[in-house]
């Protein structure tokens, strides 16, 4: 039961955390273009 409640949490949190790091890397990614094209 206790793994049952875990797995079914980390399904959930797993999706926002790629969600996350795909935003980060994004993000990351729009800053350094900016900068380096900025210049």
């Amino acid at each position: 039961m206790i793994l049952a409640l875990l797995f079914r949490k980390t399904r959930s949190i797993s999706p926002s955390i790629l969600v996350h790091m795909a935003w980060n890397i994004y993000l990351s990614w729009h800053l350094i273009t900016f900068v380096f094209f900025g210049q």
